[in-house]
């Protein structure tokens, strides 16, 4: 196995993707190994499911992975991993900055075409910022995982 639950227990607890994607996230999930009847459930839910009932079926499908704990620091390095884009990789270190007790200052992303295009246009409310960015783990993850995570965003 590679770092499927890493990744998943990163993605959950920064909140991601939107819930809509999480059926898909647990089709793979399920057709990698993992989980049981309620991730199984989970990935068959129907298009046009409600969002209140994606909403009280997820957290029962994620407690069957038995997600490990990942701590702050390592939660910045999966999701930095996830993408390779500056674009991906700024807009996820914002989402994981807001969620998470790091001491980094917010992150802000400009708008402008070329800020979007060059890391180093932008303005750096801490230099940790520029730290975070250039790390990232390499992650051993399943390609159609990976998709479905980032196409959920």
């Amino acid at each position: 196995m590679g770092d499927e639950l890493r990744v998943v227990a990163v993605v959950a607890r920064c909140g991601l993707i939107g819930l809509d994607a999480w059926p898909t996230v647990a089709a793979h999930l399920v057709g990698l190994g993992h989980g049981g009847a309620l991730l199984a459930e989970l990935a068959g839910a129907e298009r046009g499911t409600t969002w209140s009932e994606l909403e009280a079926a997820i957290p029962a499908a994620l407690a069957e992975l038995d997600l490990p704990d990942v701590q702050p620091a390592e939660a910045v390095s999966v999701a930095l991993g996830l993408a390779t884009a500056p674009c991906d990789r700024w807009e996820l270190l914002r989402q994981v900055v807001e969620v998470l007790p790091l001491q980094v200052g917010a992150v802000e992303v400009e708008n402008a075409q070329h800020a979007q295009d060059c890391p180093r246009c932008r303005d750096l409310d801490d230099p940790l910022v520029g730290d975070l960015l250039r790390s990232g783990t390499s992650l051993d993850l399943d390609p159609g995982l990976r998709a479905a995570i980032l196409g959920g965003r």
